[in-house]
Formats: structure tokens, sequence, C-alpha cells
């Protein structure tokens, strides 16, 4: 029972986990400050754990100036 319990939490929290890098990613393509720094927030989650590599990836593009530019403007 309890097994099952956490695979559902496990579940349902990754799905949640989903949904959010779905709104981060849409912020991030018009422009939106947050999501910006949600962007840097979700690489900094993600270096400490198996997806480290996306992390440091994601985390040198978004520091770019570019990047910052970008979402600079106000939406």
């Amino acid at each position: 029972m309890i097994l099952r319990i956490t695979w559902g939490l496990m579940c349902v929290l990754s799905l949640v986990f989903g949904i959010v890098i779905e709104f981060v990613i849409k912020a991030l393509r018009s422009g939106k400050h947050w999501g910006w720094i949600a962007g840097l927030c979700l690489a900094g989650l993600y270096i400490p754990s198996g997806f480290m590599v996306l992390g440091i990836i994601v985390l040198i593009n978004l520091l770019k100036e570019e990047s910052k530019e970008y979402c600079k403007k106000l939406n």
C-alpha cells in the first residue's frame, strides 16, 4: 500500500513538474523576464541530478548576453 501511494505521488509530481517546464519554455520564447528567472532555477535543479549535462547546457545558454537582452523586454 505504501509503495502504491509513493508511486502515485511520484507520478503526480512528475506530471506537475513537466507542466511547469512547459510554461517556462513558453515564457522564455515570448521573452518574459520571469521565464528567464524560472529557467535559471530549473537549470539549477537539474545540475545535482542525473540530468547534470542538460542543466549545465541550459544554464550556459541562459547566461549568454543575447538571452539576457531578449528577456529584458517588459511584457
